[in-house]
């Protein structure tokens, strides 16, 4: 998960978000991040993200990533710098954190990051199409997976 504030100054630089804490411009030269959330659904993808997670830190991956993981190394990085890695399921209830962390909880800190521009998630969901246009969008996406990470459909 990644994202930037928009409190940036010319004096101050832009802190972000990276795997759901506020980095702070003083962490900018640490190996890695603390924790890092992969959220594509991409073997791939959560192989780079192991790999920008610092020694001891966490992995939390959320989507479903299929029967293979075709690209996906854990031995080379997660046995060699002792991450942890978590998986989660929105299905799942109770959380694996309840009773501090319920579903409520969640999806109002969630819907306050986004609705507050704290998290900026500009060209993650690309294309958005109308319900009309999904059928050839989804065969694009499927033909060309690089093109997208999530699509969004409006709805009538």
């Amino acid at each position: 998960l990644t994202g930037s504030f928009s409190d940036a100054t010319p004096q101050e630089p832009a802190r972000r978000i990276v795997g759901g804490y506020a980095e702070q411009p003083s962490q900018l030269s640490q190996l890695g991040v603390d924790v890092a959330v992969e959220t594509s659904g991409s073997a791939p993808a959560v192989h780079q993200t192991v790999r920008a997670t610092r020694f001891g830190g966490t992995v939390c991956v959320i989507s479903f990533y299929g029967r293979e993981a075709a690209g996906l190394h854990l031995g080379e990085e997660v046995y060699i710098n002792r991450l942890t890695l978590v998986s989660t399921r929105a299905q799942s209830l109770p959380m694996r954190d309840a009773p501090a962390w319920t579903l409520e909880r969640l999806v109002t800190l969630g819907l306050d990051w986004l609705t507050s521009d704290r998290v900026i998630i500009e060209g993650i969901i690309t294309p958005i199409v109308s319900f009309e246009d999904s059928v050839d969008a989804y065969r694009m996406i499927d033909e060309h997976p690089e093109r997208s990470i999530k699509l969004g459909v409006r709805f009538p």
